[in-house]
């Protein structure tokens, strides 16, 4: 569908200022610079700029529509432009019958969560391609759009609507049947509102903790926005999460209508941990299963998505844990960097605080040292940084400040803000990533563990004035190469 009058005709409390010569659109974008002959340009009223700002560079780009909440000045003939109350809003809608509802030919999963959202839709994914379904993935790290598993092309964990709605599209031009949404709080509230129109078969939320409340404002209106996702529910559809979610009653409420699947009430487990770094094992039901998993949160994230595999499936959930030790591994989550010096080297994506206690508490060490390398993002949520410091003060016998994505804030106030979480813990402030880097690696002990934790798979580190190209685990592989040279050397 791409005639403007109808599309427009979608949008409640629209009004055309002026139609256009021409009716049918060629594409939607709200960035002036992606603009061609006969698109729709949105004018959002962005964070950091105001896409009204860019309405006259769309229209010399091609634009025939101009999509936006403010009148503008003046109107130049030949142009249409249509006044909403929610370019965000609009922007969705528009697209999603552009792209010929393909939201509505799917069974779309949406998985959100302060942590743990990618890897439950990867093992959600995993399982249901065992079983030979046909199914396609959207996260933070890959992709798959029912031809094959890539890397993940988006910027957003979420991508805006024109990206999803064209995957949508995609999906089910290669028979897609189940799609796994990773759904980030951003994209779930009214304020970007990019999933306007879908609605989900499943709501799957893993935990709801502190993060992104420079958006939000208070983390009331952030768990709102996550409880978004199951008043997107089908009728008929399932709520899946954990007791471990500390705003679980507010999840039950908003779906009090719904199935439920709840994990440590539905499915009880204990995990069994051993000594010297091995995996976690998992007792359900008088039944142990292995598993190649470290951390106890990436267990919950395995048993959320056998839970979901079974209700799909209607296979008991004894068959989807019996196979959880053959799960796919993520990049950028938990990886073991091998060496010649007997340290445990672990790079990983966690970057909230409680991200921080699973992590450190299941892999402090009863007779060496935990050590952490870590910052915090610039221009985001400048409360949880604090708690971050309480963490891993908590359980860190050394700590190492560093940057993680600075922007224009810069790092000396992201670090003591940070630092004000510490108490006795000694730490060390080392802005330059890749020296702080090399720094740990240096003081780092045998048996010692030594975390790297906020980039994880992330592929760039966005500075002040620029953005370098990044990857943590051949940054953290190089500073151990260089130790063990000027050691073989000694």
């Amino acid at each position: 569908m791409n005639n403007c009058m109808t599309l427009s005709n979608k949008i409640e409390n629209s009004t055309f200022l002026q139609l256009p010569t021409k009716m049918d659109l060629l594409g939607l974008t709200f960035d002036s610079r992606e603009v061609h002959e006969d698109f729709a340009f949105f004018a959002f009223s962005g964070i950091h700029t105001d896409g009204n700002l860019y309405i006259d560079r769309a229209i010399e780009n091609g634009a025939s529509l101009i999509v936006c909440e403010i009148e503008p000045e003046s109107l130049i003939c030949g142009i249409g432009y249509l006044l909403v109350p929610s370019t965000r809003s609009s922007f969705a809608i528009f697209n999603s019958y552009f792209y010929d509802r393909s939201d509505e030919k799917l069974k779309i999963i949406g998985v959100t969560g302060t942590d743990g959202k990618t890897t439950t839709c990867c093992y959600l994914y995993h399982f249901l391609k065992m079983l030979n379904y046909k199914v396609a993935l959207s996260t933070t790290v890959y992709q798959d759009d029912g031809k094959d598993l890539i890397k993940s092309p988006n910027r957003q964990s979420t991508p805006e609507a024109d990206v999803l709605h064209s995957f949508f599209k995609r999906c089910v031009e290669h028979d897609v049947e189940y799609l796994i949404l990773e759904t980030t709080s951003h994209s779930l509230s009214e304020e970007m509102d990019r999933l306007n129109t879908i609605k989900f078969e499943m709501a799957i939320i893993t935990n709801i903790t502190s993060e992104h409340l420079e958006l939000h404002k208070s983390i009331d209106r952030y768990v709102d926005a996550k409880c978004n996702l199951i008043r997107n529910l089908k009728e008929g559809g399932t709520f899946i999460s954990t007791l471990d979610n500390i705003h679980l009653d507010e999840c039950l409420k908003v779906a009090d209508k719904h199935r439920s699947f709840i994990l440590k009430r539905d499915l009880m487990y204990e995990i069994i941990k051993h000594d010297n770094m091995l995996p976690l094992d998992v007792s359900i039901k008088n039944k142990v299963y292995k598993t190649d998993m470290h951390i106890d949160v990436f267990v919950s994230n395995a048993l959320l998505a056998a839970g979901a595999a079974s209700i799909i499936s209607q296979l008991p959930v004894e068959t989807f844990l019996s196979k959880i030790k053959d799960l796919m591994h993520i990049d950028g989550r938990f990886i073991v960097i091998e060496n010649n010096l007997n340290i445990n080297f672990i790079v990983d994506f966690a970057h909230t605080a409680d991200a921080f206690h699973h992590i450190m508490k299941s892999l402090k060490p009863k007779s060496s040292r935990l050590i952490a390398l870590f910052g915090s993002g610039g221009e985001r949520d400048v409360e949880k940084r604090e708690q971050m410091g309480k963490v891993a003060s908590s359980f860190c016998d050394i700590i190492i400040l560093t940057e993680e994505d600075p922007r224009d804030e810069g790092d000396d106030k992201i670090t003591s803000d940070i630092a004000d979480g510490i108490s006795d813990t000694p730490f060390v402030k080392i802005y330059d990533r890749m020296d702080a880097i090399k720094y740990a690696v240096k003081i780092a002990d045998e048996a010692d563990v030594v975390l790297f934790l906020g980039k994880g798979h992330e592929s760039s580190i966005q500075r002040r004035y620029s953005k370098i190209q990044w990857n943590e685990e051949s940054a953290v592989r190089a500073a151990i190469e260089e130790r063990e040279r000027d050691e073989s050397n000694r």
